[in-house]
């Protein structure tokens, strides 16, 4: 089973937002009321690239690298 998303592509489409202790990435994907997806500590919001598809068909998602993690300072 192939990935939906490399994870190149997947730091290409996500995002960053300042916050005073640093930058925080994250991807958004779809519309309608908010889903946050979150991961443990020590991994990354990639993780949920083979199902944010899926739930981004009636939600906006927002898969976020936890400070300290991957793309996030």
């Amino acid at each position: 089973m192939s990935l939906p998303y490399s994870y190149d592509q997947w730091v290409n489409i996500g995002e960053q937002v300042r916050l005073k202790d640093g930058n925080v990435f994250f991807v958004r994907k779809g519309s309608g009321p908010p889903a946050l997806m979150t991961h443990s500590y020590g991994s990354n919001s990639w993780w949920f690239s083979r199902v944010v598809d899926s739930i981004a068909e009636q939600f906006t998602v927002y898969a976020i690298d936890l400070p300290g993690c991957a793309q996030s300072e």
